[in-house]
This record gives C-alpha cells, structure tokens and sequence, in this order.
C-alpha cells in the first residue's frame, strides 16, 4: 500500500495536542495542512480518527488503539533517518525541535541562533511551546529532540543534565523613591511587585525562599513572559524579582536600576533533557555541544 509516511507525523501530533491548530504549529505547517492530511489519515483507516468538541478534538477507540504502534514505527524511522552517521553541519539540511522555556528563549536562544548561522546555515530550529513539567515539553512525543527547563525531577527513561545555574537580582526603575543606595528587606516588602507567572518553576522558587525567610512580597500583577516586565517597572514603583542573567539585560539602561536581592535569594539550576534515542546521533551531539559552550561562556562572563 501506498502512503504518505508524514501522515504518521501528523497522526502524532494530533494525539499529543488534541488540537489542529497546536498540531500545525507543532509541526510548522499551516493549518488547512493539518486539516487535509487529517481527511487522508480518516480515508486510509476508515475511521473518523478524532470529533471535535468544545475544548478540542479527542481521539475515537480506533485512534487510541493505534496510537502506541504509530508511535513505535515513528521511533523506528528517527533511528534509521535522522541518526547520520556523520554529520556535516555545513550541507545538513537537519530541523530540531526544541522545547524552551522563556528563561532559555531569553538567555541561550540568541546566541544558539548566531552559532547555528555561522555553523550550518541551512539547519533550522523549531521552537515548541513547554509546559510545567516534562510530560508538557514531550521529548517522548516523535517530534521534540529536546527541552530546555528546570526539571526538579525528570523521569528515568529520559536523559537529564545541568547545564547552567542563575541567581536573583531585582529590578526598579530609576526614579523609584523607595529603593535608595542598596535595596533593604523593608523596602522589598513596601513595594509592589511582578512575577512572571509562566509554567516555569523559577517563581515556585521565589516563593518557597521568600516563605523560608519570612518575607514578604506584595503582588500587584503577573504576567507570562519576561518580555512584559521592562515595560510595566519603567512605568510604575514596582520591583520585579528576575534571574541575574535577565536582570543584567537592563544594566546600563537610564531607565532602571538593579540589585541585589535584600538577603541571599540563592541559586536554581537549569537542565537539558532528551530522549536516549538521541544520544548516539550525530547531530544531536552537535547541538548538545553547541549549547554546552554557551553555557560555559555565560558561566565565565
């Protein structure tokens, strides 16, 4: 029988996400892609596969039960396909998925762009989405090679490594009356604050210190990404608790001051993750090794 094997990819991503639109952007695709694959996918198993409901699209008993085999024979394939015995970086015309969280997007993601560019021009980086823990970030799902978090604790069946640990400053704006020479813990609890609320852990960590040293922080709004932070310190009296590699971003910029926290906030550690599959590829020890020297090089700066 003839088939198309990226309906088994797309078949994929519809189980994980339960949603075409997800699923097109997980993939790359557009959505009416999705959509038309998926009227391939029905005609070729006789099955409508997946109905819709109000909050997405949910597999029937068929699609359930072919799902694992889908999956096994997708594995197979990445074994056969994407493990080059030599990888050029030059010529390779390889796609990786990563899965990054806003802390990584903002720290590492830049300068991992500019080595690939230099590197292999023609290798392209996905960027999924990533949730709060690692069934979100699904390194086990067919399409993510890896995630880049803080995984407090990764399963055994994945491959886990440090590759980098932060520290807290606090940012205000300039013109911020209530921060004078250094920032006090009576200052720290007069503020309002922002927290980025996003499905990393480093804010559960925040908290957690906070709550051990007895201090405490009034919230005044909290956003997703930390995108969205230099825009509201700039225009109110509050502070923002940031990781020092964030922080340091407005260092020299007229319109914000940053500290050191008020006592020491410690340290939180941040992890690469990826399926053992992947351990013995060529390419993906390349793109393991190239983020591994950027994290020495922020390490040393």
């Amino acid at each position: 029988m003839d088939y198309d094997l990226n309906l088994l990819r797309i078949f994929s991503a519809l189980m994980t996400e339960r949603s075409v639109t997800a699923a097109s952007q997980r993939l790359g695709v557009t959505q009416p892609a999705v959509s038309g694959s998926l009227a391939k996918l029905r005609r070729l198993f006789d099955d409508p596969l997946f109905t819709r409901t109000r909050y997405g699209i949910v597999p029937t008993k068929k699609a359930e039960a072919i799902a694992p085999i889908v999956q096994k024979a997708l594995e197979d394939l990445d074994a056969v396909v994407q493990r080059e015995p030599i990888f050029a970086p030059k010529t390779s015309v390889r796609r990786f998925h990563v899965a990054a969280n806003p802390y990584f997007e903002s720290v590492l993601i830049p300068r991992l762009a500019q080595m690939v560019h230099q590197q292999a021009p023609q290798v392209r980086l996905t960027l999924v989405p990533i949730g709060a823990d690692l069934a979100a970030a699904k390194p086990n799902g067919g399409v993510t090679e890896l995630a880049l978090s803080q995984f407090d604790h990764p399963p055994e069946q994945v491959m886990c490594q440090t590759i980098l640990k932060d520290e807290f400053a606090c940012v205000v704006r300039a013109e911020n009356s209530c921060v004078g020479d250094m920032l006090t813990i009576d200052a720290y609890e007069t503020m309002k604050h922002v927290i980025v609320a996003s499905p990393s852990r480093l804010e559960n960590g925040v908290f957690t210190m906070l709550k051990q040293q007895s201090i405490q922080r009034k919230i005044a709004i909290a956003v997703s990404h930390f995108l969205a932070v230099a825009p509201i310190i700039a225009k109110t009296d509050y502070c923002a608790t940031l990781p020092k590699r964030i922080a340091q971003q407005y260092v020299g910029n007229p319109k914000y001051r940053v500290f050191a926290p008020p006592t020491d906030f410690g340290q939180f550690p941040m992890h690469m993750v990826w399926h053992p599959r992947y351990d013995n590829d060529a390419g993906h020890q390349w793109l393991r090794r190239l983020i591994q020297d950027i994290c020495h090089d922020l390490v040393a700066t």
